[in-house]
């Protein structure tokens, strides 16, 4: 796409060797870009997740309020007790922590996409999981060995990203 434009890209990412994350271009191209098209990965399975991370880029007043605290009372509840995510076709179906059910607030909070994924990822660094502290809403998170997902797309709604650093990959072909 000729009008597309990098985010987030800084010197010391470029220089010398590096990898560019193939989650960084599904969100980027399909979550902001395309919002409507179908994600370029497929992926059903069920997750523990031991942390989320939660971002709104721009306000949007069609957002339900006290959602960021909630958000936040969610994360702090994942990091504390771990959660299962479960996901069909690309589309988030159950969060529960201790058999509660979050699959509400989480439709509320996406924006247009809702509960579509926007991002499958793979971590690799396990030199952070004795550092990792799921309460804080850091990016570096998204680096430890595991899996992540993501559903919204930070604009019309917050992006949710879910780590599972503990997961056994099984694939069905």
């Amino acid at each position: 796409m000729p009008h597309a434009q990098p985010y987030a890209l800084l010197t010391e990412d470029v220089s010398g060797n590096f990898v560019q994350s193939v989650a960084e271009f599904f969100e980027v191209h399909y979550a902001h870009m395309n919002p409507h098209e179908q994600c370029p990965f497929s992926f059903s399975g069920t997750l523990k997740i031991e942390g989320i991370l939660t971002i709104l880029r721009k306000h949007n007043p069609e957002l339900p309020d006290g959602l960021k605290i909630s958000l936040k009372c969610l994360s702090d509840r994942i990091s504390q007790h771990s959660a299962t995510l479960v996901v069909r076709d690309n589309i988030i179906t159950s969060l529960k922590t201790n058999n509660e059910e979050h699959i509400k607030p989480l439709n509320l909070a996406t924006g247009a996409r809702g509960l579509r994924l926007t991002e499958f990822a793979i971590g690799v660094n396990d030199a952070i999981a004795p550092t990792i502290d799921y309460k804080i809403n850091s990016q570096m998170n998204e680096g430890i060995r595991g899996v992540h997902v993501a559903i919204g797309d930070g604009s019309s709604g917050y992006h949710i990203d879910f780590l599972s650093p503990a997961v056994t990959v099984r694939p069905t072909h």
